[in-house]
């Protein structure tokens, strides 16, 4: 049994630091495991969202199909503009993500540098499709 230099509390032994204070014994080091930076996976999230939701919206952008006469226009639309928003924001959201990302990990030592690296290459080969369907729902609303 140890007692704390700090406050004086008799502590177990083999305890890095006192349970009361958190004071640290002397000659005792706290490791702390690197944590993963979450930035990182919310800009996959954001680009897989994107990925999937490509083909949901040329499926249900065909005016003649089974989906459009059994749904509601509203609903319709809906689904249409949904899909087309979530291709337009995923790579752009997903870039703003995967540079905050890159820069924390850098900056807090925290994992995920390769994967930030990668989520940028990615974004950035999906930021023209991302910028077609802008395009394409500001046209589809003003018309």
């Amino acid at each position: 049994m140890k007692t704390c230099p700090n406050c004086g509390a008799p502590q177990a032994d083999g305890l890095p630091k006192c349970d009361l204070c958190g004071a640290l014994f002397p000659g005792e080091t706290i490791t702390v495991k690197p944590r993963f930076e979450k930035r990182v996976l919310i800009a996959l999230i954001s680009d897989i969202l994107a990925i999937i939701a490509a083909p949901v919206f040329f499926y249900f952008i065909d005016r003649d199909s089974y989906y459009y006469n059994s749904f509601s226009q509203v609903v319709y639309h809906i689904i249409v503009f949904g899909t087309a928003f979530l291709i337009a924001a995923g790579p752009i959201s997903g870039l703003i993500f995967a540079i905050v990302g890159l820069k924390k990990t850098k900056s807090h030592k925290t994992k995920g540098k390769i994967l930030a690296i990668a989520e940028i290459v990615i974004s950035s080969l999906m930021l023209p499709v991302a910028i077609f369907f802008v395009i394409l729902i500001a046209l589809a609303i003003f018309s």
